[in-house]
């Protein structure tokens, strides 16, 4: 049983990509909606997948720098059915993990996108532009510095952990 999931995850994500070189219409947005905030990243995204596959088990990297000392709080806002991690990757870097069951066709999750909040449990300044995965806008934008997976392969973005 396990051998026929493995081989049909498989199939799937040969059947995604070669959707992606035709397509191209596979991406994720987001946006910052506190760019003014030094205390603060309220970071909203959405994935839009325009292709007609169905992306299961995905998972979000969104990578920020931190300062050694510090802890990293995540406020949940809205993050639909999925689950949020931090993952720290050194002593100043680290990623939010958002893992997801499943992205359908369209706007996942909605127009609004996800929304979390990122601050230091002390709410000191952090400065958020350092952030590699920074969204450096406070509209919806194309983000090519996010990264989407599935197991260790990657979807959409640059792979930010090589």
């Amino acid at each position: 049983m396990l051998c026929c999931m493995k081989l049909t995850k498989v199939i799937v994500l040969a059947l995604f990509f070669a959707t992606l070189l035709f397509a191209q219409d596979f991406y994720v947005e987001t946006l910052d909606e506190q760019k003014s905030s030094n205390n603060l990243l309220v970071l909203r995204f959405r994935i839009i997948n325009n292709t007609s596959v169905v992306i299961h088990d995905a998972t979000l990297k969104y990578c920020l720098s931190k300062s050694p000392d510090k802890v990293i709080e995540v406020e949940k806002y809205y993050i639909e059915d999925s689950r949020i991690s931090v993952e720290n990757i050194d002593s100043t870097n680290a990623c939010l993990n958002i893992k997801m069951g499943m992205i359908p066709h369209g706007i996942f999750p909605n127009r609004d996108g996800f929304s979390v909040g990122v601050h230091y449990s002390d709410w000191k300044p952090r400065n958020k532009s350092l952030d590699f995965s920074n969204p450096k806008s406070s509209a919806f934008s194309k983000a090519d510095n996010v990264a989407l997976y599935i197991d260790d392969a990657i979807l959409y973005g640059a792979d930010i952990l090589s």
